[in-house]
């Protein structure tokens, strides 16, 4: 007895489905199955949509978006969820993002596979190195047991100021401060104009984001007029 196609596994239907599409169709349809995702992800996420997507594309969030995804407790699988389309669709990606949230969304559009990614990180580990002996005095690396002894809270008593450096000559004094409900710890500068808003750990606190990896730090006096 023949089985019906309802019984057929889900690979074999999908095959006899697309087997007579010309490959203009395929690329059609899957351009509006991700157009279909971004739209979905707009509805769940709103504004923080965006903001997710420039974080992506690594461009200059404002501190109010920075704020909005520091405080939205799944907008890291957010990112995780957008890096990957990046990713896999490459520049249909930017199509339907175009498509979805406007015309000219980016100012900039870099497309990276994991292992120019790797290459990258791996470059950047190797000049850092070589320029730690240029580090100003007092700044040091901090581990992540460090990196919480000077965790301070707004509402307590305890203040600690601190003061970051990068090898590419970016500083700022701000605050370690915590996100209870992520669980997060991530630097406030005094000054939002100068530096931004930045997570130190990821993945429920368990381990450093690249800045807590690659920034160096050391306590310091708090900024004018503050204790």
């Amino acid at each position: 007895m023949k089985k019906k196609v309802d019984a057929l596994p889900e690979w074999k239907r999908h095959y006899l489905e697309n087997l007579n599409k010309s490959l203009e169709t395929k690329k059609q349809e899957q351009q509006r199955f991700l157009v279909d995702i971004l739209l979905e992800l707009k509805s769940l996420f709103g504004p923080l949509l965006m903001s997710a997507l420039k974080k992506v594309e690594k461009e200059k969030l404002s501190e109010e978006e920075m704020t909005s995804l520091m405080e939205h407790e799944e907008a890291s699988e957010l990112q995780s969820r957008i890096k990957g389309l990046k990713r896999v669709f490459g520049n249909k990606y930017y199509t339907a993002v175009d498509a979805v949230m406007g015309e000219n969304t980016f100012k900039k559009r870099t497309l990276l596979s994991d292992a120019k990614q790797d290459e990258d990180g791996e470059e950047e580990q190797e000049v850092m190195s070589q320029s730690v002996a240029k580090l100003p005095k007092g700044f040091s690396k901090w581990d992540l047991k460090q990196v919480k002894l000077h965790e301070s809270f707004p509402d307590k008593a305890q203040n600690d100021w601190v003061e970051f450096f990068s090898l590419k000559g970016e500083t700022a004094v701000g605050r370690i401060l915590y996100n209870e409900a992520k669980d997060l710890l991530y630097f406030r500068p005094y000054d939002v104009n100068t530096a931004p808003i930045f997570p130190l750990t990821e993945d429920q606190g368990r381990k450093l984001t690249r800045e807590g990896r690659s920034y160096y730090f050391k306590k310091t006096t708090p900024p004018p007029g503050e204790i």
